[in-house]
């Protein structure tokens, strides 16, 4: 079934902790890049670099998608707060490790609080804007 993304928004991964950080999210950036392309998916996504707190609270898009956080667990939330305003209605969240941000999952699990959220396996949270 095909799909359509206005825009989505890729956080690094954690990969290569021995590498010095730059190093390692240039190397981490650049798979996902190569990854994208190979899926014919280079052209709807934009990989966002730099601090997450820094980059995400300037020049984004008018609606997003997808968020993907793979990354500090403690900024789940304030990440989400950047962007929350910019998620349309069935956009989906995917949170690695999200077990380790509970004030991430109490927000996105709350009752009223705009999402639809349930734990999928190996400690990802998926979470769905209804609102």
């Amino acid at each position: 079934m095909p799909t359509s993304f206005d825009s989505l928004m890729v956080l690094p991964s954690r990969q290569w902790w021995r590498a010095p950080d730059q190093q390692r999210i240039r190397a981490v950036q650049g798979g996902a890049r190569a990854h994208l392309t190979e899926g014919e998916l280079a052209d709807l996504v934009e990989v966002c670099e730099g601090d997450a707190l820094q980059t995400l609270s300037i020049d984004l898009p008018d609606t997003i998608d997808l968020l993907l956080l793979d990354g500090a667990k403690a900024l789940y939330p304030d990440i989400l707060g950047l962007v929350e305003s910019r998620l349309r209605p069935g956009a989906l969240i995917v949170a690695d490790n999200a077990d380790f941000a509970p004030e991430y999952l109490e927000r996105v699990r709350a009752p009223g609080s705009g999402y639809i959220s349930l734990p999928l396996g190996g400690d990802v949270e998926l979470s769905m804007r209804i609102g």
